[in-house]
C-alpha cells in the first residue's frame, strides 16, 4: 500500500465527520507507544494500534498525527531521531520518504503536537478538538469517544485495495492451517502446532500473528480463548485451531477443527457434520441487508437444532437462550480489517449518534462467520446449579470426545451476496485427505 491510500482513509474519516457536522474539527491521534520491560532496559513487541496504521501507515512507535478537518489537512508527528537510532536501530527515513509512505501533507516533530494544535485552533475558532482512546496531557480535549464512533463508520466499508489485502491475509491463514493439519499427530505438543502455524505464515509472506494463536485439543477447546497452548495433544482428540496472520497489517481469522488421528470417530463426524451444516448455512444467509443480529438469531436457533439431534434438550422444546448459551457464549460474526475484531461502533458519550440499524450489511464489508458448539465440564455442571434445563449427563458425554468445536471463515459481503475468503478444508473428506495423504 501507498500513501495515496491512506490519504484517502484519511479523507474517508473526514467525510463521516462533515456528514455529521463535526467539519469544526481537529482530530489528535496517538500511535502505539514503545514500551519496556518493567525492571529492565529491554523493550517489549511493539504492535501499531490498528486506527493509527489505518489512517497513516505509520509503523513506527512515539508518533501522532493531526488532521485540521476544516482545512483537509493531515500532518505527522514522529520523533526526534538522533545519531543512536542509526546505531541501534536503522537508517532515519527523509521527510520526503516519510510523506511518500503516508501521504500526509506535511511532517513535524511530536515535541511540537501542542504548539501546533493551539496555532490551528486560535486560527480557526470555534473548534472541537477530537482525541483518539487516550487523554494527552498537554493537549486540551472536548472528547475521545467521537472520533472512535467516526473512525469505525469510515473503515466499515473497505477499499479495493483492503479487499484485497484481506483475502490475501485469509488465504495464507489457511493455506498455514492446513500445513499444520498435515503434520499434526498424537502427543504432540499444541506449542508445536502453534509455532508451524507461524513458521508456515512467514514463508508465504505473512508479516505475523494479529491475535495469539489458539491450539486447542481436547476438553481445552472449550475454552474459547485458550492460548496456553500447554498439553499434548491426546489421541483421539480434536484440535481446534483458531488463528490469524498479518499481511500489511491487514488480519485473517479463521478457524477449523480436525481429528489427532487424522480421522474422526463416528460420533466426532456427526456433530462436525451438524456444525458444519450450520455454518454454511450462515454464509449463505450473508448478503446486502442482512444484520449481524439476523445471522446470531440463526445461529442460536441452528444450536438449539443441533442439541436437539444431541438428545440434549427434547425436540418439542422452544429455544431457549440460558440453555443455548451454555454451549455457545460467544456470538456469530464481526467485523475485520486493520484488527482481527474491526472497531465499527462506539457506544455513547458521542457526538455522533447511531442508529439501531447500523449493524446492517452492506457491499464492502468483511465479516467472520464462526459458529460453534463447546461441552465444558466446568460450565455444564454450574448450568445444572442454576437450575439451568437439559439433560446433563448426555451434554457431559460429550465433554472428552468433543470437547469444542469452532468453523469459521472470512466473508466478504458483494453486491449480490457474498464471497468466501478463506479456503482451508472444512469437510471431513477433505480434512481426512489432508491429513492422510497415502490412503
Amino acid at each position: 500500500m501507498e500513501g495515496q491510500h491512506f490519504a484517502a482513509h484519511r479523507a474517508k474519516l473526514i467525510q463521516v465527520l462533515n456528514e455529521h457536522k463535526l467539519s469544526r474539527s481537529i482530530v489528535f491521534l496517538r500511535s502505539g507507544k514503545e514500551e519496556m520491560e518493567p525492571f529492565s532496559n529491554g523493550e517489549k513487541s511493539f504492535y501499531q494500534e490498528a486506527l493509527f496504521y489505518w489512517l497513516t501507515g505509520w509503523n513506527e512507535p512515539n508518533s501522532g498525527l493531526i488532521i485540521n478537518v476544516i482545512q483537509n489537512k493531515s500532518i505527522l508527528l514522529i520523533p526526534d531521531y538522533d545519531d543512536s537510532y542509526e546505531v541501534w536501530t536503522g537508517d532515519i527515513p527523509t521527510e520526503e520518504e516519510v510523506i511518500a509512505m503516508t501521504g500526509v501533507d506535511e511532517v513535524a516533530s511530536m515535541e511540537a503536537a501542542g504548539i501546533i494544535m493551539e496555532e490551528i485552533i486560535a486560527n480557526d475558532q470555534p473548534i472541537r478538538r477530537l482525541l483518539g482512546y487516550q487523554e494527552f496531557q498537554s493537549l486540551n480535549y472536548d472528547d475521545t469517544t467521537t472520533l472512535i464512533t467516526a473512525a469505525g463508520l469510515a473503515r466499515k466499508v473497505k477499499f479495493e485495495w483492503e479487499i484485497d489485502c484481506l483475502r490475501a491475509a485469509a488465504i495464507m491463514t489457511s493455506d498455514s492451517i492446513c500445513a499444520v493439519m498435515k503434520m499434526t499427530r498424537s502427543d504432540m505438543s499444541e506449542r508445536v502446532l502453534e509455532a508451524t502455524f507461524l513458521y508456515e505464515g512467514i514463508k508465504l509472506g505473512a508479516d505475523g500473528l494479529c491475535f495469539p494463536t489458539i491450539a486447542a485439543s481436547g476438553q481445552n477447546a472449550s475454552y474459547l480463548h485458550y492460548v496456553r497452548n500447554s498439553s499434548s495433544v491426546n489421541p483421539g482428540s480434536l484440535v481446534l485451531m483458531d488463528c490469524g496472520l498479518f499481511y500489511k497489517h491487514y488480519s485473517g481469522d479463521v478457524s477449523r477443527t480436525f481429528p489427532a488421528n487424522g480421522r474422526f470417530t463416528d460420533v466426532q463426524k456427526a456433530v462436525y457434520n451438524l456444525l458444519l451444516n450450520l455454518q454454511i448455512n450462515l454464509i449463505n444467509m450473508v448478503h446486502p441487508d442482512v444484520t449481524i443480529d439476523d445471522l446470531d438469531s440463526a445461529m442460536r436457533y441452528g444450536v438449539h437444532q443441533i442439541l436437539v439431534s444431541l438428545g440434549i434438550v427434547s425436540g418439542n422444546s422452544k429455544p431457549k437462550f440460558p440453555v443455548i448459551n451454555v454451549f455457545i457464549p460467544h456470538s456469530v460474526s464481526h467485523h475485520i480489517g486493520c484488527n482481527n475484531h474491526d472497531p465499527v461502533i462506539h457506544n455513547p458519550p458521542s457526538k455522533i449518534k447511531l442508529p439501531r440499524n447500523d449493524q446492517v450489511l452492506g457491499p464492502g464489508m468483511v465479516i467472520s462467520i464462526e459458529p460453534g458448539i463447546y461441552f465444558n465440564r466446568i460450565n455444564i455442571p454450574r448450568a445444572k446449579e442454576d437450575g439451568i434445563p437439559f439433560n446433563y449427563d448426555t451434554a457431559l458425554s460429550f465433554c472428552d470426545v468433543i470437547g469444542g468445536i469452532r468453523i469459521e471463515d472470512d466473508v466478504l459481503v458483494t453486491q449480490k451476496g457474498h464471497e468466501v475468503l478463506s479456503n482451508a478444508p472444512k469437510t471431513v473428506d477433505e480434512i481426512e485427505a489432508i491429513m492422510n495423504p497415502d490412503n
